[in-house]
């Protein structure tokens, strides 16, 4: 939840000009990477526990590092941005529906870190959502096509699953249960 009070320090930031919001915005985001980032396989854990890395701890960190590398040129800022994405896209991504899965875990074997697998354990749009927003300001800044790709794909595969469709003809709706 510590990115999401980053992300308002951002735009209080931007919207004021004080940077005493841009600093906290910095020493947030500089906390995660140092005390939840995964090494060696990557990922932010949800936790202290550090038992599992969710969609909803990951994809939405991603914007808020492009908005400090486009608001303090550091280029450490956009290479947490795309690290966080290679994590999320690799080991979340359900390539098939084009959406995320919830999270996964890892287990040590013979004395090594393996990836779990992220199958099966739920999907919620927001998990892809935040994707989408992270991977079109990963776009914004980079200008490669493998992040716009993405947000299309997040898109699409949204809208086909979480979508009901024609419900009211030529209208989408959106299931509340």
């Amino acid at each position: 939840d510590n990115i999401w009070i980053a992300i308002n320090y951002i735009q209080a930031y931007q919207n004021t000009g004080n940077k005493t919001y841009l600093s906290q915005a910095e020493h947030i985001m500089n906390y995660l990477w140092e005390e939840a980032w995964f090494e060696p396989l990557g990922g932010f854990f949800w936790d202290y526990r550090k038992q599992a890395r969710h969609s909803c701890s990951n994809n939405p960190a991603i914007k808020p590092y492009v908005d400090l590398y486009k608001l303090t040129g550091k280029k450490q800022y956009l290479d947490r941005a795309k690290q966080v994405f290679e994590f999320s896209y690799n080991a979340l991504k359900d390539k098939k529906l084009n959406i995320y899965e919830d999270l996964v875990g890892a287990r040590q074997e013979n004395g090594k870190w393996v990836e779990g697998s992220s199958a099966g354990t739920g999907f919620y749009s927001y998990n892809t959502g935040a994707m989408i927003s992270g991977a079109s300001a990963l776009y914004s800044v980079t200008k490669d096509k493998k992040y716009l790709d993405e947000a299309l794909a997040c898109a699409e595969g949204a809208y086909e699953y979480f979508g009901v469709k024609n419900q009211v003809k030529g209208y989408v709706g959106w299931p509340y249960k």
